[in-house]
């Protein structure tokens, strides 16, 4: 079974073109030379892809009765968010599906389960095994949609990642940067990439971590580490953080 594109993302997708100029313009007469670093790396970032100082962020954690419906959801909620003023959106999910982000970036970074199952403090072996298999057995399943990333979503029931990707297209489509912070946004990036390559050139990640999932979608989707706090909680601190330096920068 093949999940068709419906028409509403068909015509998003149409719709993304990559940023008019090279990023990272050291020429650039308004670049502040004092920064240097991640600091005047994120500082480029914005101003490249920006042409207003302030920063209006918005948190957007869609929902929906399945899959396809958060992912439409995603991108409705995208649109207005854009049209109120918002230049910088953060996909967020209410509630994370470790299992169901973890089995998508095994499966669209060609990795075993175990290479993208990290064991934080405080996860005992026998749970990190639990997962592990809970992983293997997921991907195992599914080898033969890795070409259909639509199927994917559907296949897992992974509404909130489901939506998360209807925020990295759309704020794409509409020339808005977004931060990826999480696993679950993580996985979302993989499948938004493999819809359209040109959105990623808008997602920036917020920071580096010690996640083997982070890393692993990170480096597929060839984006730099972001700032260097080696984060590994699904709480956002990251893109707070990213927020909160670009707000001190654009003062």
């Amino acid at each position: 079974m093949t999940a068709e594109i419906p028409e509403t993302l068909a015509a998003i997708l149409e719709r993304i073109a990559p940023p008019s100029d090279s990023p990272g313009d050291v020429s650039d007469p308004s670049r502040n030379e004092a920064l240097t670093g991640e600091l005047a790396d994120l500082d480029l970032w914005w101003r490249h892809l920006n042409t207003s100082a302030q920063v209006q962020e918005v948190v957007l954690r869609p929902s929906g009765a399945d899959p396809m419906d958060c992912l439409m959801t995603g991108i409705e909620q995208a649109e207005r968010a854009v049209d109120s003023g918002a230049n910088l959106l953060i996909p967020a999910v209410a509630a994370s599906q470790q299992v169901s982000a973890r089995t998508i970036i095994a499966l669209l970074t060609k990795s075993d389960a175990s290479s993208v199952l990290g064991q934080p403090a405080g996860m005992t072996d026998q749970s990190w095994m639990d997962q592990c298999a809970q992983i293997r057995d997921e991907t195992a399943g599914l080898r033969e949609s890795i070409g259909e990333p639509l199927q994917l979503l559907v296949r897992l029931g992974a509404e909130g990642i489901a939506g998360a990707v209807g925020v990295l297209l759309a704020g794409a489509a509409r020339a808005t940067p977004c931060l990826i912070d999480g696993t679950d946004t993580w996985a979302a990036a993989l499948i938004a990439d493999r819809l359209n390559h040109r959105a990623r050139q808008w997602w920036r990640s917020s920071t580096s971590s010690l996640d083997p999932a982070w890393t692993a979608a990170r480096e597929r989707i060839d984006l730099a580490p972001g700032l260097p706090l080696d984060l590994t909680d699904e709480a956002g601190w990251g893109a707070q953080a990213n927020v909160a330096l670009l707000q001190l920068l654009t003062r």
